[in-house]
């Protein structure tokens, strides 16, 4: 999977919430991992999820974490 393809995905938290869309990904320049994508949640909301609060990515993101957390 490729960045075009997360970025514009709907993020949901946990409890299966919307929460917005995946606005931005962060790669890492050593290991050309991901370790972070931003979303954005309403009109100036920004929340910054790290890799490891990702559930799985398949039509949607699915974090591990709730709204709440983040």
């Amino acid at each position: 999977m490729n960045a075009t393809e997360i970025i514009g995905k709907r993020a949901l938290d946990r409890d299966a919430n919307a929460l917005g869309k995946v606005i931005d990904m962060e790669v890492d320049p050593s290991t050309w991992a991901v370790s972070h994508i931003t979303v954005k949640m309403g009109l100036i909301k920004k929340a910054t999820v790290t890799i490891d609060m990702i559930d799985k990515v398949g039509d949607e993101v699915f974090l591990k974490v709730t709204k709440d957390q983040l």
